[in-house]
């Protein structure tokens, strides 16, 4: 539900922070910022996606923001990419969204775009390398 609120969600052992703009119902869009960055990047994309009738999710990376680290290991672009999802499906979303991601999250919505295509209606990258999905350091 897009209501404009904070909302926390558990995955694991992280608590990832989120925070939804605009009317249920409306087509959402999905940021996701880059490394040593928060979802406060995306700020100024809100305000002009909810006037013209999106919602808009923005969230922190686990270790970013105000969401918590999980554990000692460095998580791999997959967890991340899991974690979206998991967002996701707590606001419960189940219609396919607009991924933005820049750097590191333009790395995670390729992920994501890659492993669960049908969940995707579209995709932006801004500065963020071509991956692929088979390459194992995205896994570690």
């Amino acid at each position: 539900m897009f209501t404009g609120r904070p909302l926390t969600v558990t995955r694991e052992d992280a608590t990832l922070h989120a925070w939804c703009h605009g009317a249920e119902g409306s087509p959402v869009v999905a940021f996701v910022h880059g490394g040593f960055m928060d979802r406060r990047m995306f700020d100024p994309q809100i305000g002009p996606l909810v006037e013209d009738g999106y919602a808009v999710l923005t969230w922190d990376l686990h270790g970013h923001g105000e969401s918590s680290r999980r554990g000692t290991q460095r998580p791999s672009v997959a967890d991340m990419a899991a974690d979206l999802f998991t967002v996701l499906d707590e606001v419960d979303q189940s219609e396919p969204v607009i991924l933005v991601g820049q750097s590191l999250g333009g790395m995670v919505v390729q992920h994501a775009a890659l492993t669960i295509p049908s969940r995707v209606s579209g995709l932006v990258t801004i500065g963020a390398p071509c991956i692929n999905p088979a390459d194992r350091k995205l896994l570690s």
